[in-house]
């Protein structure tokens, strides 16, 4: 052992002597010609001297290369003419372990203008373009094979995400974020893509935005569509230009241009219907090829699905409309059932009930049709039913007074009047009639008109129920007038019959002024002829007064001269 120690002395102080340039074999007869020192061992290592970081910060005039162990930052330090450099964690070599002692010094990345790129079995994986100029460069991928196929021609992309932006060739200004995220892009540009398969096929799209799993995945072309929600806009090859998805497959199926659909499951089965507007979950959700429609709550106008120009406004607003047209439905439940066209309904429930009416109008809370198949009525007022086509109801039938400043009008031109004739019986018509007073049995009349029924909380929330059913009425009983009307021959235009079997029977009081005018007119060509007959009559009188007053005198005079007492 000694013997050895003494030797390995003597070759290191020998180190600059003529011996150092031969090679020195420890444990190796036939050191390799290119080591200075040729050391083979099983069991042993070599130790280089060991400092602290102040004592390797100490060293004065290091040379290039000198080499140490810094045993305060556990690892090999050299110098390299400069500064003292690590081995094996520092810049040169990062520890897969994690590092610790980074500066503002240390960096990953390359010392001369190339990229940066990762690989992941040796295939691209990541990639950090150096290029600053305009049309080049500046671009950004991270993830296996993410911007694969980029060519010099794609610029200011960011693909992040496994396989994104891989078929991109000159595509630029496109943002992906996600798995397979513009994917078989190979020339679109101006997009935004996040959540893993949105705009995964996207081919030749532009300036679009898909946010969400699946958001676009399956268009090829459309462009300036704004896409939030999974799989929005989904399931289309051609989805259509500028269009707006927001929500849980919204617009999935769309094909056409300028809708927009936000809540879940909106506009969901749209294809080439175009120019409609849906908000809220399901609204619009069956519409197929209508055209602008616009939606707005749950469920509005969920059922359309050929019918144009409807709008819903409210909670389930039109929702089982499907094929009827230029309806507006403004409060919840509003032509809920209703499927004909030109509608209007205003109010809480109004025109909720009946299946089909058309170019009808209901105005306030529970305005309804009390049967399918209307046209052309109106029924303005909370609860107030139309019982017919071409009808006009206004207020419920608690109301106890309608009025206004000045009376109705009803057109009355003779430009437009025809086969006028003056056949209106009016003395023997008015005479028939019989002017009854009497109470109104409400409950009686809303059980009969009322749809389903619904009296009691008609009542209920009515504070009138009570001076309606006391209120003392005067006027006639519409079929004693229809009795009247028939006994005379009149086609009396005052009484509406009933048209249906929830229809009433009603009148018309203004219509009586005709027959009254008629029977005041022949009353007054009686008259006329009796002041005739008066005058005739009060001639003869004078005459015979005259004739009796001469006859008198002629008999006084007699009377004076007879001197008999007889009377000549």
């Amino acid at each position: 052992m000694k013997t050895r120690t003494l030797l390995l002395l003597f070759v290191l102080l020998n180190i600059t002597s003529p011996l150092s340039a031969q090679n020195i074999g420890v444990n190796n007869p036939t050191p390799h010609a290119s080591a200075l020192w040729d050391m083979v061992s099983t069991d042993k290592g070599i130790l280089i001297p060991r400092l602290t970081s102040a004592q390797r910060v100490a060293i004065v005039a290091p040379a290039t290369g000198l080499l140490v162990y810094d045993i305060t930052g556990n690892k090999f330090m050299y110098f390299d003419g400069s500064v003292w450099q690590s081995i094996g964690n520092g810049v040169s070599g990062w520890s897969l372990n994690g590092n610790s002692g980074n500066g503002p010094a240390n960096f990953i990345g390359t010392t001369d203008n190339q990229p940066i790129q990762f690989k992941i079995n040796n295939l691209k994986s990541g990639y950090i373009d150096n290029i600053d100029g305009p049309y080049t460069g500046r671009n950004l991928f991270l993830g296996f094979q993410s911007g694969f196929n980029n060519t010099a021609s794609g610029f200011d992309n960011v693909y992040l995400g496994f396989k994104s932006g891989f078929s991109n060739l000159d595509g630029e200004f496109n943002t992906a974020v996600g798995s397979f995220t513009l994917q078989n892009s190979a020339n679109s540009y101006s997009n935004t893509a996040i959540g893993s398969y949105a705009m995964q096929n996207a081919t030749g799209i532009v300036q679009s935005t898909a946010v969400g799993t699946g958001a676009l995945t399956t268009a090829l072309s459309g462009n300036y569509n704004q896409v939030f929600g999974y799989h929005a806009m989904f399931s289309t090859a051609a989805a259509g230009t500028f269009n707006c998805a927001y929500g849980y497959e919204s617009l999935l199926n769309n094909t056409a241009n300028y809708n927009c659909g936000y809540g879940n499951w909106s506009l969901k089965l749209n294809t080439t219907g175009a120019s409609n507007s849906s908000f809220g979950y399901s609204s619009l959700f069956n519409n197929n090829i209508g055209n602008f429609n616009s939606a707005f709550g749950e469920s509005a106008l969920a059922g359309n699905t050929t019918g144009n120009y409807n709008c819903g406004l409210g909670y389930f607003s039109g929702y089982s409309n499907t094929i009827g047209s230029n309806n507006t439905g403004i409060g919840a439940y509003t032509l809920q059932n209703n499927t004909g066209n030109n509608n209007l309904a205003l109010g809480y429930q109004a025109g909720m009930i009946r299946l089909t009416y058309s170019n009808c109008t209901f105005v306030g809370a529970l305005a309804e049709a009390n049967l399918n198949n209307f046209s052309n009525s109106t029924a303005i007022g909370y609860n107030a039913v139309v019982t017919a086509s071409n009808q006009v109801k206004i207020g419920n039938a608690l109301v106890t007074a309608i009025g206004g400043a000045v009376n109705w009008s009803v057109i009355s031109d003779g430009r437009f009047k025809n086969d006028i004739k003056e056949d209106i019986p009016g003395l023997p018509f008015i005479l028939a009639l019989r002017p009854v007073s009497y109470n109104l049995n409400v409950i009686s009349y809303l059980n009969h008109i009322l749809p389903n029924g619904n009296v009691d909380s008609l009542i209920a929330a009515d504070h009138n129920f009570k001076v309606k059913t006391q209120t003392r009425y005067t006027g006639f009983v519409a079929q004693e007038v229809e009795v009247a009307a028939d006994k005379t021959g009149y086609d009396f235009s005052g009484v509406q019959k009933p048209s249906n079997e929830k229809d009433t029977y009603a009148v018309r009081y203004a219509e009586f002024v005709v027959p009254l005018v008629k029977a005041v007119q022949e009353l007054a060509s009686a008259n006329e002829l009796l002041v005739v007959t008066n005058k005739e009559l009060e001639a003869r009188i004078n005459t015979i007064n005259i004739r009796m007053a001469e006859i008198e005198k002629r008999l006084d005079d007699s009377l004076k001269t007879d001197t008999s007492g007889f009377i000549k």
